[in-house]
């Protein structure tokens, strides 16, 4: 069966090989190349503000326990899109890497378990992105809810 197969090595891009694609583009933007996994998502993340969007995210990683659930569930209406896109709001894809990348700093920083178990919550959801069979309003409505709910001491330690 072997001599009837094809083999194909596949490599994750290093950060270096996208610094290069960005110095290509004239793009001089950590940020951009620290969440960036491809040169696919450096071009599709490349026209959001990511300061900003780095700014949220860690605030939501911060806030999140002390906020209200109603104003947590506001989150996607405010700051997201889902289908055409909407200026000043961003995608999907750039507001979940972001905040996989927010909440690792943030943890990082602060070494907090509350902390961990949001960045883990986030590593999981972003796995869940791929299935198109779920509604993705509903999968982020879920997000927020585990969040929400960790960050009020809702997580078990096992």
């Amino acid at each position: 069966i072997l001599t009837r197969c094809v083999e194909f090595e596949l490599h994750k891009y290093s950060k270096a090989d996208i610094k290069d694609y960005t110095d290509s583009l004239g793009i001089n933007d950590q940020l951009l190349i620290d969440i960036s996994y491809s040169f696919d998502d450096v071009d599709r993340f490349r026209d959001f503000d990511l300061k900003y969007l780095n700014n949220l995210c860690r605030n939501i990683g911060e806030s999140i326990g002390k906020a209200t659930l109603p104003n947590t569930m506001i989150i996607p209406k405010k700051y997201l899109y889902f289908k055409e896109h909407e200026q000043g709001k961003f995608n999907l894809e750039v507001f979940v890497r972001m905040l996989q990348y927010s909440l690792g700093n943030l943890f990082m920083s602060s070494n907090s378990q509350v902390v961990y178990y949001l960045y883990r919550e986030v590593v999981d959801f972003a796995g869940n992105l791929e299935n198109t069979s779920f509604s993705r309003e509903m999968l982020v409505d879920n997000l927020l809810l585990n969040l929400w709910s960790i960050s009020r001491g809702g997580y078990s330690e096992s």
